[in-house]
């Protein structure tokens, strides 16, 4: 079962943390993508997601919210207008909270496995880039890393840029069902039929139960923060913000065959760049970038847990 708790980062920052399972031997830290926080990704319930997976496997779960996200500490600059500050949460700053979840984490635990989604692959790169997590492996689902086919005006937090931005409901099924590969219909890609469209619904209103819900707008509404905006910005333009080659432990990197988001080109450049030796890639066929929380996601936790197993700890 999910508990919550808050732990006290380094520089008095509280970060949210979820876990469940309490006397394994193994952790898996998971870091949210760009959009939504921890529970709406790996725990939305009424299903079987990627956490129940883990601890179902005999290892303990420890989710982050990174704070903006989910029920992560909420910024002042997320209440007041997007314009009147910069935008919260960059890579580096997002890889101090997860740093808490990984030595939280690696306190109560032999061995930790960390995982990263989408944007959540670059807060994980940014993480290595001074010495070493103590983890025994990471996990790079869906990564993002110099986009290639995108522009750096695709990821505009405005001019200047702005602290944060609102996502609709409505947009965020755009978005998803404008991965599904044409000639399908995004309900039954989804698992729904016809109006019935209950794997998004599920995963919407897990978003959207968290501090990142808009009171009073015009139709439901999260505020999301444009940090990893800048990041992938960087990443069009040819500048990522971190770089694989400080990646010196094992490394699983996946994505779904029909990832619109992160192309085939990416991934490669990140598996091919890893300063590790100990590396695997895997294309799960079928399968977009939404594919943690899509019919076929039972395919990426069994990949995931195989690769722990092989793994093991130090």
């Amino acid at each position: 079962m999910l508990t919550s708790t808050g732990v006290e980062g380094a520089d008095g920052r509280t970060v949210r943390l979820w876990e469940d399972g309490d006397g394994e031997s193994e952790a898996v830290a998971l870091v949210h993508g760009s959009t939504f926080g921890f529970r709406a990704g790996f725990a939305p319930g009424g299903g079987r997601f990627w956490a129940d997976a883990i601890a179902e496997a005999g290892r303990a779960v420890v989710g982050v919210d990174v704070h903006g996200f989910g029920d992560g500490e909420w910024p002042p600059a997320m209440d007041a207008p997007p314009e009147d500050n910069p935008p919260v949460a960059r890579a580096a700053e997002a890889a101090a909270d997860v740093e808490v979840a990984v030595e939280h984490a690696r306190s109560r635990f032999e061995t930790v496995h960390l995982v990263g989604i989408s944007w959540g692959t670059v807060v994980c790169g940014a993480l290595f880039a001074g010495d070493s997590p103590p983890v025994d492996s990471l996990t790079l689902y869906a990564p993002v890393y110099e986009l290639p086919g995108s522009e750096p005006a695709d990821f505009d937090p405005g001019d200047p840029p702005a602290a944060h931005r609102e996502v609709t409901r409505a947009g965020l099924r755009a978005r998803w069902d404008g991965q599904v590969p044409d000639g399908n219909d995004p309900v039954a890609w989804r698992g729904g039929e016809g109006d019935d469209d209950p794997l998004f619904e599920t995963v919407w209103e897990a978003a959207y139960d968290t501090h990142q819900r808009v009171e009073g707008a015009d139709e439901p509404t999260i505020r999301v923060p444009n940090g990893s905006l800048l990041d992938m910005r960087a990443g069009a333009r040819g500048e990522p913000v971190y770089d694989p080659a400080d990646v010196d432990v094992p490394t699983l990197v996946v994505r779904g065959s029909q990832d619109a988001t992160s192309a085939r080109e990416d991934a490669l450049a990140v598996y091919d760049g890893l300063g590790t030796e100990r590396a695997e890639y895997l294309e799960i066929d079928g399968a977009t970038h939404f594919l943690l929380v899509e019919p076929r996601r039972h395919a990426l936790y069994g990949a995931a847990n195989g690769f722990y197993d092989r793994v093991g700890g130090r």
